[in-house]
């Protein structure tokens, strides 16, 4: 997986179009297109910009694009072994921020009333 691919997964499961997620880390679509497609590589800056506007560590973006290659680099066992664990704490911690951010969807959202009120219509009498 690259850093590209990674952050386009991670766009996608926060319900963002490029647009949006460009205009909340302060970046232009097509600068953000061209890191999606891996044509371009991100400054610091950039990436923790991007993190931020994801609700994501940026550590996290770079570990999630390094942790599928260190998995098809790995020849020995114990390597194997560190990449299927991190690969387990990865999807892990994506799904806890993802909980997070329905949380906070939901505590934005306003409550409903537990009971409905109706009104009455009241007519006065002519005398």
């Amino acid at each position: 997986m690259t850093l590209g691919s990674t952050l386009k997964e991670f766009r996608f499961s926060a319900g963002l179009s490029q647009l949006a997620l460009a205009q909340r880390a302060g970046i232009s679509e097509s600068f953000l297109s061209l890191l999606e497609s891996d044509k371009r590589e991100p400054t610091v800056r950039v990436l923790r910009n991007i993190g931020r506007a994801l609700g994501i560590p940026p550590g996290l973006l770079l570990a999630a694009a390094l942790q599928d290659t260190t998995a098809q680099g790995s020849e020995n066992a114990q390597a194997a072994e560190l990449a299927r664990s991190f690969r387990g704490l990865l999807r892990a911690t994506h799904h806890l921020v993802l909980s997070e951010r329905l949380d906070r969807e939901q505590l934005a959202r306003p409550s409903q009333p537990s009971t409905i009120r109706r009104g009455r219509s009241v007519r006065k009498r002519r005398k």
